[in-house]
């Protein structure tokens, strides 16, 4: 059955920025937690290097024999690891310059370009979006409606202004706490994009329906998993892709790239840091122009 379109307001944004911030925090302290696991394990190997033929576990109890690493068939040890290249960081200001429209990358490395355009349309009167995404985006809504999904646009076009009034809400937000300028700036990072690095000031970004994790869990969610990459769109931030694209997972957020493109990536696995890099270097075929 279909939904009645909610149109949500900055204090739904603010709640969900500060679901995003618990987040952040929770990544904070694991990631402080791997720090001293690494620093525990660096003392054990010291003290294994100082003491030849004794081995140290990490309850304290001296060992015999050090442990071999175990092999796998080809003699691959067990702890290599593969998957993707680490991308983040990539410097695609050339490739910004040279790219198809669709294909522009922008994140916390890579800001919008200089001089970069955009011409706006708005969706059933109220959302803006770069107008040559309109008729695809127009097209996957219906066709959700179609398969009995409701899908609405909850963000589209943010300008540079309403961007960096975000960004600056958010930061009053810890100063008002007591917080340095320096550390309130870094910690609303963490839930509102600086301002100049937001996909949303290019206009092919969009956020549908519930700004919040638990969309993941709706038939919208499932319809968008199956079906939007037929219409250009790709899951922006996936879960799995947080240290290339420096965004925790927003499973509400669509990006425009193309249908070709989004179908490579999809099959793939790729996100579009990755997927861009891969074209940059020649190991990935350039989509046909669309």
């Amino acid at each position: 059955m279909n939904q009645e379109p909610r149109r949500y307001t900055r204090a739904d944004y603010r709640r969900a920025v500060r679901r995003r911030r618990i987040k952040a925090r929770v990544g904070i302290v694991s990631a402080a937690a791997a720090v001293l696991l690494l620093v525990i394990g660096a003392g054990v190997l010291i003290v294994n290097r100082l003491l030849p033929g004794i081995t140290v576990n990490t309850a304290g109890k001296p060992e015999s024999a050090q442990t071999s690493a175990v092999q796998e068939p080809g003699g691959k040890s067990s702890g290599e690891g593969g998957g993707s290249p680490k991308t983040g960081g990539t410097d695609f200001t050339q490739w910004n310059q040279e790219c198809p429209w669709n294909l522009i990358v922008v994140n916390v490395d890579n800001p919008v370009p200089t001089g970069y355009d955009v011409i706006t349309e708005k969706y059933d009167g109220t959302m803006e979006v770069d107008s040559r995404i309109m008729e695809p985006l127009c097209d996957m809504i219906r066709a959700a409606r179609a398969d009995g999904v409701s899908l609405w646009i909850s963000s589209g076009y943010r300008s540079n202004q309403l961007q960096r009034r975000l960004y600056e809400d958010e930061t009053a937000s810890y100063l008002e706490k007591g917080y340095p300028r320096d550390n309130a700036e870094s910690m609303a990072a963490n839930a509102v994009a600086v301002p100049g690095t937001s996909e949303h000031e290019t206009g092919l970004s969009v956020d549908l329906n519930e700004v919040s994790d638990d969309f993941k869990y709706t038939e919208a969610y499932r319809w968008l998993s199956e079906n939007a990459e037929d219409y250009g769109f790709v899951q922006r931030y996936p879960e799995d892709k947080q240290e290339i694209t420096g965004i925790i997972t927003e499973p509400w957020h669509y990006r425009y790239v193309g249908q070709a493109a989004a179908k490579a990536m999809n099959a793939k696995g790729l996100c579009l840091e990755e997927y861009a890099a891969g074209l940059m270097d020649g190991s990935l075929e350039m989509p046909r122009s669309e």
